[in-house]
């Protein structure tokens, strides 16, 4: 009985150890599989960032293609399509254009001109009054505005009536200076008394600074408001945008899709053809705000895509192009964050 007893003893340890070996070694593959399988977790991200990374380079740079691709047009529009042979203009301002193939990837262009924009340093206070049309404020808002717009542009400290200059800027909670001159940046609009960033938000797509207010010194020394040689007192039909075309007097939505329309087609050649489209109510109410002048400033967007990829970047200028002298200057450049 002694010796089974001890037998029996030495036995169930053994038994014991087996099963802890065991026991370790699935916990060992376990932690391995986790191991593994996080390292090809992180090498399979870390190769979509690179890949990513890649396209979205690939993307930028053909619409920085696109960009040039659009300069070459406007520089030579009658002689240059958009793959380089001879033939008529492949792209017209305001207009869906058609992507061009480039490479492994393909870019969009999308041309508009400042003429169809109010512009901020120049616009006589009937197009600035225009240019708050249906942002329901009141007749004393718009005033207030209207008024404030061109005493901030204009080189002296007398405000107008509803105006505001030096003494009304510095007197606010955070005081600031009228800046007494052509605005800088269409962001600028913020500091003008009257404008919330709701209204600013609206007015982004009715308003430019371009062509920008230009003077030799003697000029500058013969006028107290530089405004009033290049003032602008009509918007470009062709050019305008949907938002300008909205806050045109008496303009319904009949007429407003009239005229998108037609310019899907074409261009209007003669203000004719604008009559024709809007009829004779509507256009006796418009004619003295709208011209077919285009400026030499245009609006350039360009999108790139790269096949078989989602990412995709755009560059949004204004360049100021010189046609007959063969020659262009960047006036704005932006590159917009790729979005996938």
């Amino acid at each position: 009985m002694i010796g089974k007893r001890y037998r029996s003893h030495a036995f169930v340890p053994w038994q014991n150890q087996e099963g802890v070996a065991l026991l370790m070694v699935l916990w060992v593959l376990t932690l391995l599989t986790v191991i593994v399988g996080q390292f090809c977790y992180a090498m399979r991200a870390e190769i979509n960032i690179t890949r990513n990374f890649r396209d979205v380079a690939k993307a930028y740079f053909l619409a920085r293609a696109g960009q040039q691709q659009a300069l070459l047009w406007l520089l030579e529009p009658e002689q240059i399509n958009g793959n380089g042979a001879e033939a008529g203009p492949l792209w017209r301002v305001n207009a869906d254009n058609q992507p061009v193939l480039f490479g492994d990837g393909s870019f969009e262009i999308k041309i508009g001109n400042e003429s169809g924009k109010i512009n901020l340093n120049t616009a006589h206070p009937d197009l600035l009054k225009m240019m708050l049309a249906g942002l329901e404020l009141s007749e004393e808002e718009e005033r207030i505005i209207v008024d404030s717009i061109q005493d901030w542009r204009d080189a002296d400290n007398l405000h107008r009536l509803n105006g505001a200059e030096n003494d009304y800027y510095q007197n606010l909670p955070e005081p600031y200076s009228c800046h007494n001159g052509p605005f800088r940046s269409v962001k600028e609009l913020l500091l003008v008394r009257g404008i919330s960033k709701d209204i600013m938000t609206r007015l982004l797509e009715r308003i430019t600074i371009y062509p920008q207010v230009s003077l030799t010194e003697t000029a500058r020394n013969q006028v107290k408001d530089e405004t009033a040689i290049l003032e602008q007192k009509q918007i470009n039909i062709n050019a305008a945008p949907l938002e300008v075309l909205q806050a045109l007097p008496q303009m319904t939505d009949e007429a407003l899709r009239e005229i998108i329309d037609f310019r899907r087609q074409a261009d209007f050649t003669t203000l004719l053809e604008v009559k024709q489209t809007v009829g004779d109510r509507i256009f006796r109410q418009i004619s003295n705000y709208i011209t077919l002048d285009f400026s030499s400033y245009f609006s350039l967007i360009t999108t790139g895509y790269v096949k078989g990829s989602k990412a995709r970047r755009s560059i949004a200028s204004v360049v100021d192009v010189d046609a007959d002298l063969y020659k262009y200057r960047i006036a704005k450049w932006l590159d917009f964050e790729s979005v996938q």
